[in-house]
C-alpha cells in the first residue's frame, strides 16, 4: 500500500461547495457538492465540474445538513461529512465523526471545525479541501498530536 507522501501526485484537489437548492416543493434544500477547483468566478462558470455530492448519513430520519449557526445537528453533520471526506477516514459512523461520537477528540474537532467554518457561513461557501487539511493538523497539532490522522502527514500543494 502506498503511504500518502508516495501517492502526493495521485491527490486531486478538490473543492467543497455548499449552496441551498430548490426542491420539488419549492423548500429550500442544503446540499454540499465536491468539485474541481476553477481558479475563481469565470472560470467556475465555464468549466465546473462536479465530482460527487456528499450525503447527511440518515438524512432521512435526523435531518440533513445546514450551516450559518453554531448549535444544532445541521451544521454538525456538514462538519462530520467534510471532514471525514478531506481526512480519507471511514464514512460515519464508523469513524466516530457522526452526530452522536462517543470519541472525544473526534467530537471536539467536530465542533471546533463547526465553529470556524461554518457558524458564520452564508447561503453559499467554498472551502478548498487543502484548507480543511491545514486546520485539522493544526487544530491535531494544538489539541491531539498523537492522534494526527495518516491523511494529515503530508498535506499535498494545490495546483494553481
Amino acid at each position: 500500500m502506498a503511504s500518502h507522501a508516495d501517492s502526493a501526485d495521485e491527490y486531486q484537489d478538490r473543492l467543497y461547495h455548499g449552496f441551498y437548492d430548490k426542491g420539488p416543493d419549492g423548500e429550500s434544500l442544503p446540499r454540499v457538492l465536491v468539485e474541481e477547483p476553477a481558479g475563481g468566478p469565470t472560470q467556475r462558470e465555464r468549466n465546473l465540474v462536479v465530482l460527487y455530492e456528499l450525503f447527511a448519513p440518515d438524512a432521512e430520519n435526523i435531518g440533513g445538513f445546514n450551516w450559518g449557526y453554531r448549535g444544532g445537528a445541521g451544521p454538525q453533520r456538514v462538519a462530520a461529512v467534510v471532514l471525514t471526506d478531506a481526512l480519507e477516514l471511514t464514512p460515519p459512523p464508523d469513524d466516530g465523526l457522526d452526530f452522536w461520537t462517543e470519541d472525544a477528540v473526534l467530537r471536539k474537532l467536530r465542533r471546533d471545525f463547526v465553529a470556524d467554518a461554518f457558524s458564520e457561513a452564508c447561503a453559499e461557501w467554498r472551502l478548498r479541501c487543502t484548507l480543511v487539511m491545514r486546520w485539522a493538523r493544526s487544530w491535531y497539532l494544538q489539541h491531539a498530536p498523537t492522534h494526527l490522522p495518516p491523511r494529515l502527514h503530508h498535506i499535498p500543494t494545490p495546483r494553481r
